[in-house]
C-alpha cells in the first residue's frame, strides 16, 4: 500500500536493497501501461518531477526483467531482456522470464497497445537454444503462470493441476526448474519426467529454497530439492529496509491514518463467486457520487479487508482509514461514465456472470440480477453463468423488482472503472465504442467522499445478486431455488455455492419454513435437549409452539440429522394444516407413520414421488429437493 502511494518506486528500490538477481515480469507490472513499467525498470521521475518523493532522483531498478514472451509487434522484440546468465560458483544458471498469456484479459487494453503475449511453452522452447547457446550449463524458467495441489503439505504435489500442469509436457527437456507464481499456492513437484516446480504462496509469506548439485565436467544437474519455508518475521530487522520505509512513512505524513470512514459491521475482501458487501460499498459509493442509473465493480478489483480488526472509533465502530481504502483499491483507477442502451447492458450483465469465481465476477448497484449455470469454461476452471432476470433494485427512480428494459430503444448512464470500461476482464469495450462520455475522480477520491458523507456505514448482502456457481439452468429446481433465495429464506455457502446435491438437515428445514412463514425466533427454555446454542435454535422453537415440527422421543429433536422425506412430508403437511389422507398412489407407504400426509400432500401436488408408484420415504432430503417442497407448499398457502 506504502508502496502504491508511491508508483511502486518503494517496492524496486526495497528489492534493490536486498540484492535481487532477476524477477520475471507479471500481469500486475501492465496495471499502469508498458511505459509506466519500463520507466520503473530504468528509472527517471513521473512527468520528469521528482517533488511527490522529496526531490530525490529515482534511479529505478538494479535487477534483470524478464519477459521473453512479451513481444514488441513494431520491432519483434521482447518488451524487456528475454533471458540471462548468472555465474554461480563455476556454474553458469540461464534463467529465461515468462508471463501468464492471459495478461490482456486481466489489465486495461491501453496500456498493452503493440504487445503480443506469445504462450508460454512457445515461448520457452524458443528461447531455450539461445540461453545454451549463450553458455548456460542448467535452464531455469521464472513463470508468472501457475497451479495447485490438493494437500496441506506446503512443500507438497498431491493432484497437481492448473495451467502450470497443462504448460509442463510442452516445455523443452533442458529446463531443470520451473519456478511459478500468479495463482498465489504452495508446492513443490519434484517430476520424474521433468523439471522441479516450485511455487512460495503469495505477498512475500513464504519462500523457496531451491539445492542443486551439478557435476562440473558435465553441467548436468545430478541432484535437486526444493523446500518452502514460511517467514515466520522473528528476525532483527534490516536496518537499510527500516530507512527505506521510514522515509516513505515520513513522506505520506499522516494523510495514511487518516479516518474517512466508519462501518457497524466489519467488511472482509470480496469473494469472486457471489454478491459481497464489500461489492456494495464499491457501487454504491458510484451511485451516490454520479448521477448514474447503475454501478458496477469487477470482484477481482477488490484487494483487501476494508476494516481491521480491533480498530474501533469510540462509538464501538470499525474505522475506515485512507490505507483502507488504498488496499482495497490499489490500481489507480479512474471512474468511467458511459452511456449503454439496453441490449449492451444485457450483454455487460452476461459477461459479468460468465466465470462464475473469476476476477471479473460482476458487483451491482442500482439493479438486481438472478443468473444460473450454464455449464463449465473450456479449460473447466470456472462454472459459465447466464442471467436470467434483471430487475431495478436501490434505484433513484424506479421501484425495487420492477424489470429492467434490455432492449435496444432503451438507453442507461453506469458508472464503472476505467479498467471495465476499456474492455479490462474481457468485458465491452465501452470506450472503444464511443460510449464512454466522462472520467471523473480516482475511484479511491469516489469512495473516500462516499464514506465521509454516509459514515457509519452498514454493508450487507441484501440480495443484488441471486444466484449459485453450482445450481445449473437444466436442474429442475432452479427456479424454486431462485426464487426463495431472492425472498431471503435459502443461502449457500461463503464461495458462492448452493450445494444442490447436499443432505438438508433437520435444523435448516426448520430455519427455511420459518422464514417462508415470516416466524420471529423464539428464546427461553428449549423444548428438546439438544439444540441450545444451534443457530437455528429459534426458529426450532418457532415452528414448535405452532405444532408444526416435533422430535423424537428421547426428548431431542436432531437439528444436524438429514431429514428424511417422509419427515417433511409430515412437517410441510402440520404447516399446512392439512388433513391425513388414507390411501394413494405410492406402494412404498404402508405402515409408514407418515403416510396420511404423504398422500394428503400429493394430492394437492405439493410432494412428489420418486416414480409415479414410489415415493422413497427414509431417503435423505436434498437442498434443492427441498426448495421446491417449501416453494409449491407456500404457493398452496397463497392460494
Amino acid at each position: 500500500m506504502l508502496s502504491n502511494l508511491f508508483n511502486d518506486e518503494p517496492a524496486i528500490e526495497a528489492m534493490n536493497l536486498i540484492g535481487l538477481d532477476v524477477q520475471t515480469v507479471g500481469n500486475h507490472e501492465f496495471d499502469a501501461g508498458q511505459d509506466e513499467l519500463l520507466r520503473r525498470l530504468e528509472g527517471g521521475c513521473l512527468d520528469d518531477d521528482c517533488a511527490y518523493r522529496g526531490g530525490e532522483p529515482f534511479e529505478g531498478a538494479e535487477f534483470v526483467k524478464l519477459a521473453t514472451n512479451v513481444i514488441v509487434t513494431e520491432t519483434g522484440e521482447s518488451i524487456t531482456t528475454p533471458y540471462t546468465i548468472i555465474e554461480v560458483d563455476g556454474i553458469n544458471l540461464g534463467f529465461v522470464g515468462v508471463t501468464t498469456i492471459n495478461t490482456p484479459n486481466v489489465v486495461s487494453p491501453a496500456g498493452i497497445v503493440g504487445l503480443e503475449f506469445l504462450g508460454e511453452a512457445e515461448a520457452i522452447n524458443a528461447t531455450v537454444p539461445d540461453v545454451l547457446d549463450a553458455g548456460a550449463d542448467v535452464v531455469v524458467v521464472l513463470m508468472h503462470e501457475g497451479g495447485r495441489q490438493a494437500g496441506d503439505d506446503i512443500s507438497g504435489c498431491e493432484d497437481f493441476e492448473g495451467a502450470a500442469a497443462e504448460i509442463l509436457p510442452l516445455i523443452d527437456d533442458a529446463v531443470e526448474v520451473l519456478v511459478t507464481g500468479h495463482t498465489h499456492e504452495s508446492y513443490v513437484c519434484d517430476l520424474e519426467d521433468g523439471p522441479l516446480v516450485t511455487q512460495a504462496w503469495e505477498y512475500g509469506k513464504m519462500f523457496t529454497e531451491i539445492d542443486l548439485t551439478v557435476d562440473r565436467a558435465s553441467g548436468e544437474v545430478i541432484a535437486r530439492s526444493a523446500v518452502n519455508r514460511e517467514v515466520t518475521r522473528d528476525v532483527e530487522p534490516d536496518a537499510q529496509l527500516t530507512a527505506l520505509i521510514d522515509r516513505y512513512e515520513e513522506l505520506a505524513g499522516d494523510a495514511l491514518q487518516e479516518a474517512v470512514g466508519s462501518s457497524e459491521v466489519f467488511i472482509p475482501r470480496t469473494g469472486r463467486a457471489a454478491e459481497s458487501a464489500q461489492g456494495n460499498v464499491a457501487t454504491d459509493a458510484l451511485l451516490d457520487q454520479y448521477d448514474v442509473d447503475f454501478a458496477f465493480q469487477n470482484s477481482g478489483g477488490l484487494r483487501a479487508d476494508l476494516t481491521v480488526e480491533g480498530d474501533l472509533d469510540d462509538e464501538g465502530n470499525y474505522v475506515i482509514r485512507r490505507e483502507n481504502v488504498l488496499d482495497v483499491w490499489p490500481f489507480g483507477n479512474i471512474v468511467a461514465l458511459a452511456e449503454v442502451d439496453g441490449e449492451l447492458l444485457a450483454e455487460f450483465l452476461e459477461h459479468g456472470v460468465s466465470a462464475v469465481g473469476g476476477g471479473g465476477f460482476v458487483q451491482v448497484g442500482g439493479l438486481r440480477i438472478e443468473y444460473g449455470i450454464v455449464d463449465a469454461q473450456e479449460d473447466d476452471t470456472f462454472p459459465r453463468g447466464s442471467v436470467t432476470a434483471v430487475e431495478y433494485w436501490g434505484h433513484a427512480t424506479e421501484e425495487d423488482g420492477t424489470p429492467v428494459d434490455l432492449g435496444a430503444d432503451a438507453s442507461y448512464r453506469i458508472a464503472l472503472n476505467d479498467f471495465m470500461a476499456v474492455g479490462g476482464d474481457r468485458y465491452p469495450d465501452l470506450d472503444g465504442a464511443g460510449l464512454v462520455y466522462s472520467l471523473q475522480d480516482p475511484l479511491e477520491i469516489a469512495v473516500e467522499r462516499y464514506l465521509g458523507g454516509n459514515s457509519p456505514i452498514s454493508p450487507a448482502v441484501e440480495g443484488r445478486i441471486v444466484g449459485f456457481s453450482d445450481v445449473r439452468l437444466d436442474n429442475v429446481h432452479f427456479d424454486n431455488v431462485i426464487s426463495l433465495a431472492s425472498a431471503g429464506v435459502l443461502g449457500g455457502f461463503g464461495d458462492g455455492s448452493f450445494g444442490p446435491m447436499r443432505t438438508i438437515t433437520r435444523g435448516q428445514v426448520a430455519s427455511v419454513l420459518a422464514r417462508t412463514a415470516g416466524l420471529e425466533p423464539v428464546d427461553g427454555d428449549p423444548s428438546f435437549s439438544d439444540i441450545e446454542g444451534n443457530v437455528h435454535a429459534g426458529a426450532i422453537e418457532a415452528l414448535a409452539a405452532l405444532g408444526v415440527i416435533s422430535g423424537f422421543e428421547d426428548g431431542t429433536f436432531g437439528p444436524s440429522m438429514p431429514v428424511r422425506r417422509d419427515q417433511m412430508a409430515s412437517f410441510l403437511g402440520r404447516w399446512l394444516k392439512v388433513e391425513p389422507v388414507e390411501a394413494g398412489d405410492f406402494t412404498d407407504i404402508a405402515g409408514n407413520v407418515h403416510a396420511g400426509m404423504i398422500n394428503a400432500l400429493a394430492e394437492i401436488d405439493v410432494i412428489r414421488g420418486t416414480s409415479e408408484t414410489t415415493y422413497g420415504p427414509a431417503l435423505p432430503l436434498r437442498r434443492d429437493q427441498a426448495a421446491s417442497l417449501v416453494a409449491r407448499a407456500d404457493a398452496t398457502l397463497d392460494g
